[in-house]
């Protein structure tokens, strides 16, 4: 019975996460729509909360890496990609020192997460294999996708352009690319927590 009633909250948990995912979207760009003008650009709540989660799932997963030797090499991998894609939303503080200066650490980063998988070459494809098994990773990948290469589909000019075609105003564009953007990065955001509780009952 309380097996049960642990389950049952448990799930209630995470459907209760699942919907301020749902919430935190719309939410954001209802600030910058109201507060910041409609402007979702690098200054904006938006922007904001996607460089926040991008970078709170990078280091759960960087210490999931230091914390679990057996998928290691996996992790690193994973944690490598998330804080490049970091250093890459913060294009506009490294434009200061020079156009086109993130790609610099982002190379550096991803160089030394190839090195530290190489490393760990025996955690690393074997566990890209086993971990895409586990909950958390459906969450994962979706994210990514939908930050790869749905928000740029849907989020293409001239389709909204063709949908709305007496208002020519690049906001609305760029609202539903960078809110989808957002989506993506709390699912990839919600998997590192789901991975991190997973592990800790596991443990």
């Amino acid at each position: 019975m309380n097996n049960t009633r642990s389950e049952l909250m448990l799930l209630g948990l995470t459907v209760f996460a699942q919907l301020l995912i749902m919430i935190l979207v719309p939410a954001m760009v209802a600030i910058d729509a109201i507060y910041y003008g409609g402007a979702v650009d690098e200054s904006s709540a938006t922007e904001y909360a996607q460089e926040s989660l991008v970078l709170l799932a990078a280091l759960l997963y960087g210490w999931g890496a230091y914390k679990q030797p057996a998928s290691r090499g996996a992790l690193i991998l994973l944690a490598g990609l998330l804080g490049c894609m970091f250093i890459r939303e913060q294009d506009v503080v490294f434009d200061q020192i020079s156009h086109g200066a993130w790609v610099y650490p982002a190379w550096s980063l991803a160089f030394l997460s190839i090195f530290g998988a190489w490393r760990n070459r025996g955690t690393t494809l074997p566990m890209v294999l086993t971990l895409r098994t586990q909950p958390f990773f459906a969450y994962l990948s979706l994210g990514l996708l939908i930050l790869i290469g749905f928000s740029r589909l849907f989020g293409t000019g001239s389709l909204w352009e063709a949908v709305v075609p007496e208002v020519n105003d690049w906001r609305i564009k760029t609202a539903v690319q960078e809110g989808l953007e957002l989506l993506g990065y709390a699912l990839v955001f919600y998997s590192a927590l789901v991975f991190t509780a997973q592990n800790k009952r596991a443990s």
